[in-house]
Order: C-alpha cells, then structure tokens, then sequence
C-alpha cells in the first residue's frame, strides 16, 4: 500500500494573533494527518510567534520576516517538502475532511488545481450553512477564465490545493499586491491546467468585524492599486489568450466578422474581446468600470495606424464611427472613472443593515 502524499499547508501572517490558534487547530486536527504547516508570519511582535510556540506538534514549521504576502508565499513554497500545497488563510477554519477529500479528488483524477465552496463564519466562530459562496460557479476552465475576464474572481485562495509540479518561475509575481492569487490563478488557466471545484464547503470563510475583509474597498490606495493590476490582468489575458479558446468563452465571437476568420486574428484578440465589453450591461459590480477603462483603452491604441482600422472595419461588423460613439458614451459616464458609487452604496448597506448582512448580500448578488 503506498503511503499518503504529503500536504504542505501554506499559511502566511500578519497581527492575525485573534484568530490563528483556532485556525492551526482546525489545520492539525485534520482527519489527513501527513501533512507539514508552514506559517510565515509578517507581524513585527511576537504574539502570533507564542501562540504558535504553545502546540507540540513537529508538523509546524515556523517562519518569520518583514516582507509583503506574495513574498512570504514565495518563501514557504521553497521551503516546503510536499508533493500538493494547500492554501490557507490565518483567521479561517478548515472543515475536519477538507484536506483529505481534496488529495482524494486530486489522486483520483487529471486535475491540477481543486477548489471548493465555503461557508461563511463570524468573529465568535459561529459557522452559517446557510451561506454557501460560489455554489452556482460554472467549472469548467473556459467559464472559468470567462467569469474572470468578464467580472471578477471566483476561486477562494483559502480552499486552493494544487500540484507543487505545476508551479514554476512564472507562478509568483511579485509586482502584484492586491491580485497576487487571481494572477496565479488566470496563468494557470491560459496555460490549460486542468481546474476543478468540489461541490461541496470545506472551509469557514471568517465576516471579520469592520473592513477586515474588504478594506481594499474603502482605502484610497488599495483602490487605486486594485483598478490598476485589474486592468493588467485583463490586458494579460487580451495578449495571451488563443482564439480557439477565445472562441469556447465566447461562441458569438466567429459571427463577430463579415467573413471567413482571417489567419491573422491573433493581434486583433484584444480589440474583440474589448467589443464585448463594451456591449457588456451594466450593474452594480466593482470591476464593472475597470472592464470598460481597459475597453476604451485598447479600442484607442488598436486605431492609431491605418492598417489596422483597415483590418477593423474590412473583417469585423463594426465601423469606426460607431465605436467612437459608444467611446463619447463612456466619456461622459461620470461613474466609469472610479469606484466611488460602489464604495458609498456599501457604506450606505453597512450603516442601515450591518457588516456582516451587507457582505453576505454582496457575495450572493456580485458572484452569481
């Protein structure tokens, strides 16, 4: 009989002192046993450091630095010894079978990555399954790559467990704060790494009091950086994309042109999928105007030479004048150039209604 794989859970730190102990409990008490935590905390005291001193248990591998969380990650990747890695989150709680049933889906199959749904926990602990995030998300990788592209990220990082052979130097990039997960993530995707999601919550995704969960939200900077990389990603996937896959996201696309597709399409990706888009309705969705900056832009830079507006206006159903005034339309949308509706409107729910209602709300009607 072989042995049972070892898991290398990944966990990073930072002031998460409230919450780990609960967490690494629900880690080592897994019903899988062969498994190594790695914790890298990023705190600058040593509270998370005695907490995690006070368990007995040679599995725990401890690590400590001054670094931001894509590079403590980079760190406990090299670091670990197991054949898959799972992700995992200092102030969540896994269920007691969510490592086991995830390596069983993983021997069991071609899959590269495996996901799950995920219940909803608040700061006392209380587990609510009634709230099951992400249980309508199509699985396969074409939805999967189009749901990103089209509106935000569907994959929790706290319920990733992937094949450590399917990481290389392209995996981790640094540059990306806010998106580090959804980067690694849309890689792999473009790459054709098989995905999958189990139907089923292994995880307590914690509703932390105040904007412990969301801050990105209400701070300026994280903001700004969130539309900036967003819009990298996008521009990522535009560059990188097949149209064969193009094609499996979006079925339309080849009744897009006036003819037969021509053998150039390739450079023009960025521009048709920029057009659809556009043509994208609108409602309440933080990424909704990001989507249409990075349209704007691109539509912008693939008219500045008069071959490609040739190319544009010979093979696609779409001549310049219209998509200059589909532009003006966005031009004067006041609302397209920042976050700011999205912000007050949740301020406003979270005000009348409470944090923890405002969220849930949020995540039933944003990742539907």
């Amino acid at each position: 009989m072989k042995p049972d794989k070892l898991v290398s859970v990944l966990i990073s730190m930072y002031h998460d002192e409230k919450y780990i102990r609960d967490c690494l409990y629900s880690v080592l008490l897994q019903s899988y046993e062969n498994i190594e935590v790695i914790l890298f905390d990023r705190s600058t005291d040593n509270k998370c450091r005695t907490i995690i001193e006070s368990f007995d248990d040679k599995r725990i591998v401890y690590l400590q630095g001054n670094i931001t969380a894509q590079q403590s990650l980079i760190a406990m990747y090299k670091c670990s010894q197991g054949e898959y890695l799972r992700m995992f989150c200092a102030d969540d709680i896994m269920l007691k079978d969510s490592i086991k049933l995830q390596v069983k889906h993983l021997n069991c199959s071609n899959t590269d990555i495996v996901f799950s749904h995920m219940y909803t926990m608040t700061d006392k602990n209380k587990v609510n399954k009634k709230d099951l995030l992400f249980s309508d998300i199509k699985k396969d990788n074409s939805s999967l790559l189009k749901y990103i592209f089209m509106e935000r990220n569907p994959l929790l990082f706290p319920t990733a467990m992937l094949r450590k052979s399917i990481v290389d130097e392209d995996f981790f990039d640094i540059r990306y704060r806010q998106l580090y997960d959804l980067m690694k993530w849309t890689k792999l995707l473009l790459k054709n790494r098989k995905f999958s999601v189990i139907s089923k919550p292994l995880v307590a995704y914690r509703l932390r009091k105040g904007t412990g969960n969301l801050s990105n939200i209400f701070n300026f900077e994280s903001q700004s950086r969130y539309v900036f990389e967003y819009i990298q990603l996008l521009k990522y996937i535009g560059n990188n994309i097949s149209f064969s896959l193009l094609v499996s996201m979006f079925p339309e696309v080849v009744s897009m042109f006036t003819t037969k597709v021509p053998n150039d399409v390739k450079k023009y990706i960025p521009f048709i999928l920029s057009i659809l888009l556009l043509k994208k309705k609108e409602r309440f969705v933080f990424n909704y105007p990001i989507h249409k900056k990075y349209a704007i832009q691109t539509i912008f830079e693939n008219m500045e030479k008069e071959e490609d507006r040739k190319w544009i206006k010979t093979n696609l159903k779409y001549n310049i004048s219209e998509l200059e005034k589909q532009m003006g339309y966005y031009f004067t949308n006041k609302e397209l150039w920042s976050l700011s509706k999205s912000v007050k409107m949740f301020k406003y729910y979270i005000k009348n209604n409470g944090w923890i209602f405002t969220l849930r709300k949020a995540c039933r009607y944003v990742f539907r």
